[in-house]
């Protein structure tokens, strides 16, 4: 593994644990049922999204890939997100597409349109907690943008003479993905913890 490659894989699984920590930190705290479901939805995406990235544990433990799994799986591991078919479809593109879209919705769009409207998030309000800050609009925009530049590129036939954030331009996406989800956790805990203690 590519040493780049291996500090950004490693950030991104920091950012992981760490959102894991504070979900299920959330789920502890004096706080509606809705809150607490939504907080343990939260916590096992995240789990999964550690889980595939770490090959659940493959990374790690450097366990040897089934024979079977091995034949249906692109990378020779123990993930969904690169088996061959809907898994791949599933984990991969619907996922992958789904968080981008909640994340300039949720950090973007969301909170522009409640400063506009402040009548609709009171703290009784679900707006109140839901959504993640504006200062995560920063890195939302950034994940969801970060490989543009390649892709335009790519469609219009031009070789790129350098690459520009390193070797895999996946793994930076997916380390800024999972910055957003740690930032998204760090203020989905402070504010629940706020609220409680209200």
């Amino acid at each position: 593994m590519d040493s780049l490659n291996g500090l950004i894989e490693s950030l991104s699984n920091i950012f992981l644990l760490i959102a894991i920590v504070l979900s299920f930190r959330s789920i502890n705290l004096p706080i509606s049922k809705i809150q607490r479901a939504w907080c343990s939805f939260f916590g096992l995406g995240c789990i999964v999204f550690l889980g595939e990235e770490i090959s659940w544990g493959q990374h790690y433990l450097e366990w040897k890939t089934p024979e079977l799994w091995s034949e249906i799986n692109n990378q020779d591991e123990t993930n969904l997100h690169n088996l061959e078919g809907w898994p791949q479809f599933i984990f991969g593109k619907v996922a992958r597409n789904g968080l981008s879209i909640g994340m300039i919705g949720g950090a973007v769009i969301a909170p522009w349109w409640l400063r506009r409207n402040p009548q609709f998030c009171q703290p009784s309000t679900i707006n109140f907690w839901l959504w993640p800050s504006c200062q995560s609009a920063a890195v939302a925009v950034l994940a969801v943008v970060s490989n543009i530049p390649k892709r335009l590129m790519k469609n219009f036939g031009v070789e790129i003479p350098w690459n520009y954030y390193g070797p895999n331009d996946g793994e930076l996406k997916e380390c800024l993905f999972a910055l957003f989800i740690l930032l998204y956790a760090i203020v989905l805990f402070r504010t629940l913890r706020a609220q409680a203690t209200r």
